[in-house]
């Protein structure tokens, strides 16, 4: 499976751009769910829209994140003036 942050831009008003957002791609097993942490911020500038963290339980909530071939895909955060 895939996981993709979010890209974002938007023009320079003093304020972080944070986007966190994402989409997956390819299907998990039935009642499995995924928890993805994104920390990417920009304030002026180009940079990564970051994965720091992602994690997939079953519905018993045992992490079963082993079972899975996981690519984390990180889009770009952009400020401009």
């Amino acid at each position: 499976i895939r996981i993709t942050s979010a890209s974002d831009m938007k023009i320079y008003d003093g304020e972080a751009l944070v986007n966190n957002s994402y989409t997956l791609s390819g299907r998990l097993a039935a009642g499995h769910r995924l928890e993805v942490t994104i920390t990417g911020s920009v304030i002026l500038g180009k940079k990564k829209n970051t994965i720091a963290d992602y994690k997939i339980y079953d519905a018993l909530g045992n992490d079963v994140t082993s079972n899975y071939n996981v690519t984390p895909i990180e889009g770009t955060l952009e400020v401009t003036t």
